[in-house]
């Protein structure tokens, strides 16, 4: 990706390895290198995963285990950023997990998703510290 998609992911990883979100960090971590992916990138396995990084983020910080659009209430997501953070979660539900031959996502797409996904949990931690 160009740089500024670089640093958003990188300055994620950071962030969730120095407040000890390993899960979500491991999950950022696997979709920039889904998205790196060559000859062919996983777009599906990267849109998965980023969502997979949000959504420990939200869980880590609301202490819960409940359905993702709660953790995200709990973690204390302002509205109506938490809905737009649930048409995402619907939109990875489309596109990384319920995968179809004709419902494929394009590169801009899935780095469109990673990108957002690794801005909002750095922003969740920054907002708990």
């Amino acid at each position: 990706g160009d740089a500024e998609f670089e640093e958003a992911v990188e300055s994620a990883r950071t962030s969730l390895s120095q407040a000890n979100y390993g899960v979500a960090e491991g999950e950022i971590r696997e979709a920039l290198h889904d998205i790196s992916r060559r000859p062919e990138p996983d777009l599906t396995g990267a849109i998965h995963h980023a969502l997979g990084a949000l959504e420990s983020t939200a869980r880590y910080i609301s202490g819960s285990e409940k359905p993702f659009n709660e953790a995200v209430t709990l973690a204390g997501v302002p509205k109506p950023l938490d809905s737009a953070l649930s048409k995402l979660w619907g939109y990875s539900s489309n596109f990384g997990r319920h995968v179809s031959p004709t419902n494929v996502p394009s590169l801009n797409d899935a780095t469109l998703v990673v990108h957002l996904s690794s801005a909002i949990c750095r922003y969740l931690v920054a907002e708990r510290q």
